[in-house]
């Protein structure tokens, strides 16, 4: 009976898992105009108590559809962005945090004027994982990685100088003139030309 006891709890205890921290995103508009600001929210979920959040670091990848103007650190945590040349958003907190929806930061992106859906990934991986990138807790470095997408949607059309337009103008009156040239010419008359 012992034995059985001691057994299932082994089992219990092997199998008792800790929560990893999740990173989500959170834009403000899903469906946007060709080069329209919008902001995504950075937020955590998933930090115990017991092992609560340091610091963290990531780089911000939009492709060629979007563009990263940069990041507003929460209030919570001091913004050590510019402390590391190679990472976009940096942050520490004294003391450390846990809970659950932790605003990391507010990044600030604006869309291009290609159609299209594009992708917004966050990523803590290379050469600077563990240095500056990642989610730091007081016992591990855990990678960051997430993901959203927007989509760049229609357009405005964009206003002519009024100079294209007499230029165009101009080319469709143009063979009127050269055929009434002829026709003058045709008939042997003299023509004026100014």
């Amino acid at each position: 009976m012992m034995r059985l006891i001691a057994g299932l709890c082994m089992t219990l205890l092997a199998s008792a898992s800790f929560a990893l921290p999740i990173v989500s995103l959170n834009p403000s508009s899903t469906s946007l105009a060709p080069n329209e600001s919008f902001s995504v929210d950075v937020l955590l979920s998933g930090v115990e108590v017991t092992d609560p959040l340091l610091a963290f670091g990531f780089d911000v990848d939009t492709g060629a559809g979007l563009r990263f103007n940069g990041a507003t650190i929460a209030a919570m945590f001091f913004d050590d962005s510019d402390a590391f040349a190679t990472t976009d958003v940096g942050g520490s907190a004294f003391p450390a945090v846990s809970g659950e929806g932790i605003l990391l930061a507010t990044l600030s992106l604006t869309a291009g004027f290609t159609p299209g859906l594009w992708d917004i990934a966050l990523t803590s991986t290379g050469s600077d994982f563990g240095v500056s990138e990642g989610l730091f807790t007081l016992s591990e470095t855990f990678a960051l990685q997430a993901g959203t997408a927007v989509e760049v949607v229609g357009g405005t059309a964009v206003p002519l100088p009024s100079s294209v337009l007499l230029v165009v103008l101009g080319l469709l009156l143009l063979p009127r003139q050269t055929v009434a040239v002829r026709l003058h010419s045709e008939n042997n008359l003299p023509t004026k030309l100014s």
